[in-house]
């Protein structure tokens, strides 16, 4: 067997195993021994363990994470990493605002934000296997304010401009000649490009499955979208992109109000997803549960004051809400969350508002309700058995709409109430109307 080199911090062995010589060179000296040689691959970087404040990136990865406590000692926020045709737009909280609401509330997402760039939206498909009808049709649709503003290059040396009249939503068919990855170029000439759908069930790459099959191949094709200047969305626009992994906003996207649709419907394997400073979430429905068996990240940016919406996510581990202007909370449902915080102008939590899930892997484990709230309605806390703690941060109680409010909760569970001197906060939720019910469960928060 050859020799073999082995450098002294990486241990890179490329060899089988057998037997032979190996070289260590280490601090200038050459140390030589014949040895068993066993290959060992190397393992796939692993992702720091969930904490409290949590980094992540574009995709979902998770960069960095610590303690609350170690969090609100750092004098700087973590390096953003760095990558190929995207410009770092920094993180969505900085380190002022992160740690001002981790004081308050613990726990806090953060995510890593970029635009492109080149300012450009590049839709990356893999074409896998062909159509049954042996083609390699990939087709989508989308609206641009000016005919002619945009350019459409498909990744494989051609391209072509958009026919559609101003305003009016145009359908882009083309077909490959060979299976593989392409990366289809979307360049705003003039005007905006405007992402949207226009019924029920249908997106920017799925619709009229019926009449057109490769509608939903196109769908299925898709695995990473980075979104570009001058663009916004309206509906479900990746609704039925199961293989969608990555999705990039830049700061100037517009998510706007749209349909009933889910924006991200049926993306199976997306795994996590960054808003960045400019997001307002004006929307009935942002995101629902249909096929997210891998989404576990949200990142709200700092600067989010409106969220008009729904959020129905099962594998969903945490979610932090900024402090945002409102009176009813928006809707989180379905998720199996190990912490809930929301913050705002909050002052009602609707029936269901934060419901978990009758299914034993599908429960929120930690809950902030902020002092604003003044109103619980019956069933807010629907399916809550693996409810553990509620934190209840008014010290004047909320009228709690019927002992049902916390319906099904967990006979372990504790409510935490602000501390006072006297005793006196606790000694309130423990007489107040409903929350009496609960009252060998409540303890007051620890000092």
């Amino acid at each position: 067997m050859a020799d073999i080199e082995v450098s002294y911090k990486n241990s890179v062995i490329k060899s089988q195993t057998g037997s032979g010589t190996v070289t260590l060179h280490t601090e200038g000296k050459y140390m030589e021994d014949d040895v068993d040689i066993v290959y060992v691959a190397p393992s796939a970087p692993t992702e720091p363990d969930s904490l409290n404040v949590d980094f992540i990136d574009y995709d979902g990865t998770l960069l960095y994470s610590y303690s609350t406590a170690d969090f609100l000692a750092l004098s700087a926020m973590p390096s953003q990493p760095t990558h190929t045709g995207l410009t770092n737009q920094g993180w969505n909280w900085t380190l002022v605002e992160a740690q001002t609401y981790v004081t308050k509330y613990k726990d806090l997402v953060i995510g890593a934000t970029y635009k492109s760039t080149d300012h450009k939206t590049h839709i990356f498909i893999d074409l896998a296997e062909p159509m049954a009808a042996g083609t390699l049709k990939f087709s989508m649709r989308f609206t641009t304010t000016v005919k002619g503003g945009v350019t459409i290059a498909w990744g494989d040396g051609t391209s072509e401009a958009t026919t559609a009249n101003a305003n009016a939503t145009g359908t882009y068919t083309h077909e490959y000649a060979t299976l593989g990855k392409y990366e289809i170029v979307l360049t705003v000439t003039s005007g905006v490009l405007k992402l949207n759908t226009t019924g029920s069930g249908q997106s920017m790459f799925y619709y009229g499955f019926e009449a057109n099959p490769w509608y939903m191949y196109s769908s299925r094709a898709v695995i990473g979208v980075i979104l570009g200047d001058d663009v916004e969305l309206l509906g479900g626009v990746f609704g039925g992109c199961y293989n969608l992994e990555y999705l990039v906003f830049s700061e100037s996207c517009f998510l706007g109000a749209g349909n009933n649709n889910s924006l991200f419907d049926g993306t199976c394997r997306l795994k996590g997803v960054v808003f960045p400073r400019s997001t307002d979430c004006d929307r009935t429905n942002l995101i629902n549960k249909s096929g997210h068996q891998k989404l576990r990240w949200l990142s709200f940016p700092a600067t989010l004051t409106k969220m008009n919406t729904a959020i129905t996510l099962y594998a969903l581990e945490k979610l932090t809400l900024p402090s945002m202007v409102g009176t009813t909370s928006p809707v989180i449902a379905g998720c199996n969350m190990r912490a809930l915080v929301f913050d705002g102008t909050y002052t009602t939590i609707p029936q269901y508002g934060f419901a978990s899930s009758d299914h034993p892997n599908y429960l929120i484990k930690e809950v902030w309700i902020p002092a604003t709230v003044t109103t619980v309605t019956q069933r807010a806390f629907q399916w809550t058995s693996g409810l553990e703690k509620v934190h209840a941060q008014a010290t004047t109680p909320p009228t709690l709409g019927g002992t049902n409010a916390f319906n099904l909760l967990n006979p372990n569970a504790k409510i935490l109430v602000p501390y006072s001197a006297d005793h006196s906060v606790l000694a309130a939720y423990q007489a107040a109307t409903n929350w009496s019910t609960f009252a060998s469960k409540m303890e007051e928060e620890p000092q």
